[in-house]
């Protein structure tokens, strides 16, 4: 025996695309007998009463919603039927510092725009700009660039370490990550220089450990080398406090 599909088998998306293609039809049906203007009912709402008075902008942080609107180049006293919300979209996403963007228009007169905003996680020092979690530069609001970690080299380098720092709540107060070289850190309210090893995590642990160790207040450790995992080794070490060459681990 065949089983039967009816509305109470029928997958949810199913029905509502069926219903969808019903009322389709049913009003092309309507407008082609007569019954139905749709010229008119789109008049109808580009009446007074449904023109654009809100914009409501969702999820900004450091960027100003004027400026954003201002971007959009809507005219006053447009009707809400008139303003797509793609050309929304693809408008807004072209800013630097909006990494993810939806529109709404939500009759009568309100368009509403989500934004999720790019957070600097770093400085660049050749651009001034900030750094974002994916690599991406963008200019930086005021006052934000005070407590950012300064970067210089090449970003794509810095970004393990700064990601590494953030997860073990180390502050870093610079990262050097030239192209060739290994990247060096120095910790925010420590003068010391750390070299940091590929594994950005084990490197960065291994310094908590030593900072709380008073080892390098004891010695006047200049730099620690973190390459070698469990195995820090403390350099520039003054000749009165160090051993040979000045060199510990």
């Amino acid at each position: 025996m065949k089983r039967r599909l009816d509305g109470r088998t029928l997958p949810r998306p199913v029905l509502f695309l069926l219903a969808l293609v019903a009322f389709v039809f049913s009003g092309l049906w309507a407008e082609h007998h007569g019954y139905l203007d749709l010229r008119a009912v789109r008049e109808g709402l580009r009446a007074e009463r449904f023109q654009l008075r809100h914009v409501d902008f969702v999820g900004l942080a450091a960027l100003e919603p004027d400026a954003l609107w201002r971007t959009l180049e809507i005219a006053p006293g447009t009707a809400l039927v008139d303003v797509d919300p793609e050309v929304v979209v693809q408008i807004l996403a072209k800013h630097p510092r909006i990494a993810r963007v939806r529109a709404a228009r939500v009759p009568p007169d309100r368009l509403l725009v989500v934004v999720a905003e790019r957070v600097p996680v770093a400085l660049e020092m050749k651009t001034g700009l900030g750094i974002g979690e994916s690599g991406a530069l963008f200019p930086l609001a005021r006052g934000e660039a005070a407590n950012l970690p300064q970067v210089s080299g090449e970003a794509k380098r810095a970004l393990p370490v700064l990601r590494a720092a953030r997860a073990l709540g180390v502050s870093l107060a610079t990262v050097d990550a030239p192209r060739a070289k290994s990247v060096r850190v120095r910790a925010l309210g420590w003068p010391t220089v750390l070299v940091v090893g590929r594994d950005e995590t084990a490197s960065l642990n291994d310094w908590q450990q030593l900072a709380g160790s008073g080892l390098l207040e004891s010695t006047g450790a200049r730099e620690v080398d973190l390459r070698f995992r469990g195995s820090p080794v403390l350099r520039g070490i003054p000749k009165s406090t160090g051993g040979k060459d000045g060199e510990a681990r």
